[in-house]
């Protein structure tokens, strides 16, 4: 999909999906000051939202730990109605190939919950 977008989105996409820290940091470096103000990048600094949130995400991400969803969940409660899933079967955006029965179920049960309510 990195591809068919205009530049410089393409190349952005691109070393996000090659994991180019470096090359990516030297690109978003000059934006770091004016990014960080802003609220919308903050869920301590924005208005928590009125609806239900569901927060997946998978256990042994190495893109985005694992804990910033725990992070996320916990700062919403109080807020609005939370719940947040760390599971092993998928990684960052991929499912893993092996898979046992609890995980699967928790998978279906967080889903199902969402479409409950």
């Amino acid at each position: 999909m990195a591809e068919a977008l205009p530049e410089p989105a393409r190349t952005l996409m691109r070393q996000v999906n090659d994991r180019d820290v470096e090359g990516l940091g030297r690109r978003l470096l000059p934006f770091i000051d004016q990014a960080s103000h802003s609220p919308a990048l903050s869920p301590d600094r924005s208005p928590a939202p009125a609806c239900p949130v569901y927060i997946l995400h998978g256990a042994d991400d190495n893109v985005v730990p694992a804990v910033e969803s725990q992070w996320l969940g916990r700062s919403l409660q109080g807020h609005t109605r939370t719940r947040t899933l760390l599971s092993r079967i998928i990684t960052h955006a991929e499912l893993n190939s092996e898979q046992d029965r609890r995980e699967i179920w928790e998978l279906v049960d967080f889903f199902a919950s969402l479409i409950r309510n």
